[in-house]
């Protein structure tokens, strides 16, 4: 998980997690914003699995979500409690440092301009 905060300067987790279930009917927000409900399925940080509802903005299901496939998810702090939102967008998890051995990466050489300026006559 991801932690930030919002332009508001709410807390906000940003995840993968896995869509189980998308609802058939939509909803439609109080700006006017159509939306379905959703399940899905997380692991936290201590390990544990989760299934929580989620929003799913009708323009991100068009986009061709399909149950079973992990989706990037933001969980924000609100003051009545937490709102969960899954984007159409596929989510992977961060890259970190130990994934990665960079030491194996080797030292440039420096070039010796003159004596490319023999081989070359520049």
């Amino acid at each position: 998980m991801k932690y930030s905060k919002n332009e508001s300067g709410q807390n906000v987790a940003t995840f993968n997690a896995r869509l189980i279930s998308i609802a058939n009917n939509i909803r439609t927000n109080s700006n006017g914003t159509e939306y379905r409900f959703g399940v899905i399925e997380f692991e936290d940080e201590g390990g544990i699995m989760h299934q929580v509802t989620t929003s799913i903005y009708e323009k991100n299901y068009q986009q061709g979500m399909k149950e079973g496939n992990s989706y990037l998810t933001t969980a924000t702090e609100t003051g009545g409690g937490i709102f969960v939102q899954t984007s159409h967008l596929i989510n992977a998890d961060f890259a970190s440092a130990d994934m990665f051995d960079f030491t194996q990466v080797k030292s440039e050489s420096k070039v010796d301009e003159a004596a490319v300026a023999d081989v070359f006559g520049k």
